[in-house]
């Protein structure tokens, strides 16, 4: 399998002479993409990729013209666990200065445990070798979402099992600075614990350098009933 890319224009016409090729090695061990734009006319795609051996995230910017604007194959941006989950579709997000901030699954001595990385417009890692760990637990952490700060920090949310893998699941967020480092004190922020559990968060700014947050609420309800929208 290989990863390519294409622009489709307004006019349904396909914006490239030809696909961009973004993984050029085929191998059986790609992941599901995502993307975003960069703002500056192109797009950021990252996917897990298993080259090394081990299973890593890759990135690679794609300007409007469709050449790639990093190294072939893409800049690696830290080490993943095999599988992802669906809450993978939204931890990507744009920087605001031509790059991108993005949330995946690490494993910590075989425990997931959620990991980010901000990769700026020429392809380099700000938050260190392999990312920064998002907030440290002994809890089984599941992917939730990124919502992207105007300083170039983001705030971040996702679900953990405080009593074990499969049972009831709480919802919490975290903000990062520009750099990586906690912007809150004290660290994370319980965003709700009611029994049932809360799954699928997903965000978006609201305008002050916070978050909207909507999930799936379980609180009393048979399991994907439907869904309770929350704001943070």
């Amino acid at each position: 399998m290989t990863l390519l890319a294409q622009r489709v224009k307004s006019t349904g016409k396909m914006g490239w002479s030809r696909a961009t090729v973004l993984s050029p090695t085929s191998r059986a061990g790609l992941g599901p993409a995502l993307a975003t734009v960069d703002g500056l006319g192109g797009a950021i795609i990252a996917w897990p990729d298993d080259r090394t051996g081990t299973m890593n995230v890759y990135a690679q910017r794609v300007n409007h013209g469709g050449s790639i604007c990093w190294p072939e194959g893409g800049v690696p941006l830290g080490a993943t666990s095999a599988s992802q989950g669906s809450g993978w579709k939204n931890t990507l997000q744009p920087d605001g200065k031509g790059g991108a901030i993005l949330m995946w699954v690490g494993l910590q001595s075989g425990l997931p445990q959620m990991y980010a990385q901000r990769i700026t417009r020429y392809g380099g890692t700000l938050w260190g070798a392999g990312g920064v760990r998002v907030a440290p637990s002994t809890n089984w952490q599941q992917l939730g979402t990124v919502v992207a700060r105007p300083d170039g920090g983001a705030i971040l949310a996702w679900s953990e099992f405080p009593n074990g893998f499969l049972a009831e699941n709480d919802l919490f967020a975290a903000a990062l600075s520009r750099d990586g480092t906690p912007a809150w004190p004290g660290g994370a922020r319980v965003v709700s614990n009611a029994s049932g559990g809360q799954v699928n968060v997903v965000g978006l700014p609201d305008g002050e350098g916070g978050a909207f947050l909507a999930w799936d609420d379980f609180r009393g309800l048979p399991s994907g009933r439907f869904a309770l929208p929350h704001v943070f």
